[in-house]
């Protein structure tokens, strides 16, 4: 959230608030809650772009592997059928292997990622909780005549 965006958000706010109940762009509460925001924005980037290098990963091997293969058929030609014929099968049930266990292994990154974001998201609820709690609370004081 830049300055841009959260001056006229501030303005809309404080046309519901009393005098003394507005809110200023320096509120400390305000700026928590906008730096959580930058924090969960720049960690979810940071996931895409681990998850962005991943996928080069996978593709690498996975170009890797077709050039064994296919250095495996040539070899494989040259031999009689039958043994050509076992020979591409396991080429093929040694990739397809390796690409189940990269993909379950992207997978779990995937899923800690996703707990991650998750563990974000509540932290900032519960920031945003906490400040709702503690101007509830000094409204209350306010209201029953206590001076802050």
């Amino acid at each position: 959230m830049s300055t841009l965006e959260l001056e006229p958000l501030v303005e809309e706010l404080n046309l519901y608030l009393n005098r003394h109940q507005k809110i200023h762009k320096d509120d400390p509460i305000l700026a928590n809650v906008v730096i959580n925001k930058i924090i969960l924005e720049r960690y979810v980037e940071s996931l895409k772009q681990s998850l962005r290098e991943s996928q080069h990963e996978i593709d690498a091997k996975t170009q890797q592997e077709l050039e064994k293969a296919t250095d495996r058929a040539a070899k494989m030609i040259a031999n009689t059928g039958n043994v050509l014929e076992k020979q591409l099968v396991n080429a093929g049930l040694t990739w397809e292997q390796k690409f189940k266990e990269s993909a379950a292994l992207e997978l779990e990154k995937v899923q800690a990622a996703n707990q991650m974001a998750k563990f974000g998201g509540y932290c900032l609820l519960g920031a945003g909780l906490i400040g709702l709690a503690f101007e509830v609370s000094r409204l209350i004081l306010w209201m029953i005549g206590y001076k802050l």
